[in-house]
């Protein structure tokens, strides 16, 4: 890579680091760059020469996120036995992973929210996350296809749906729960036992019992999120 190439990747993962700081410790909405600016010790020039927008960085910064616990979590996913064991690990190594990195849950909701302008973001960062997203959801398809054919999940069960249920509304019950506080863990917990147990078959029901009565054992959850554009 070259030399001004490598300098200004380094530039943008300090600022995102800064972000993320940031973000750690206070609202999405009331977030400006001008904070940004302070807290990573480069000029708002400087920021805008890399970021376009707020709602740029931070989009940046939530894909960057999500790119990072992928590297975390799908391990463990494969390490799972049965396409259950795996549906049951990725939900309940994602609370665990978000309960140390609330940060993420914040900027994703930020970006669902009514007043965050997408038109303020570059095609080129929305097509990155679409592929990403599209990877993740491509994966999902095959596991739940999987779990189809071999009798773990209803013949019926409408992979798309139940994609978006597992992915977005599990996102929600985790805001719900690790940022606003507002709800004990036990909400978390029994949303997910309901999930899993409206796409199980009766022929996998004791497997789920079990699952549910017990834990995954995971390795050791990153320190701190490393930003990286590799």
């Amino acid at each position: 890579m070259p030399k001004k190439e490598k300098l200004r990747n380094f530039h943008r993962q300090e600022i995102l680091k800064s972000t993320y700081e940031l973000c750690s410790n206070n609202s999405m909405a009331s977030l400006t760059m001008r904070e940004v600016s302070k807290r990573s010790q480069y000029t708002l020039r400087t920021l805008y020469r890399y970021f376009k927008s707020k709602e740029e960085l931070l989009y940046e910064l939530l894909t960057v996120l999500m790119e990072e616990k992928g590297k975390w979590l799908f391990p463990i996913i494969e390490k799972q036995k049965s396409p259950l064991m795996k549906i049951f690990a990725y939900i309940y190594a994602n609370f665990r992973y978000l309960e140390k990195f609330p940060a993420e849950l914040k900027i994703a909701n930020f970006c669902q929210a009514m007043e965050y302008d997408l038109k303020n973001v570059s095609r080129g960062l929305i097509l990155r996350n679409e592929e990403r997203r599209l990877r993740l959801y491509s994966y999902f398809e095959r596991l739940f296809e999987d779990g189809i054919k071999r009798g773990y999940f209803k013949e019926d069960l409408h992979i798309a749906y139940t994609q978006n249920i597992m992915t977005e509304t599990f996102r929600q019950v985790n805001y719900l729960v690790i940022v606003l506080k507002s709800r004990p863990e036990d909400y978390f917990l029994e949303y997910k036992r309901l999930f899993l147990r409206s796409i199980i078959t009766d022929l996998k029901e004791n497997e789920l019992k079990n699952l549910l009565s017990g834990k995954i054992d995971l390795p050791e959850i990153p320190v701190g999120v490393n930003i990286s554009q590799d």
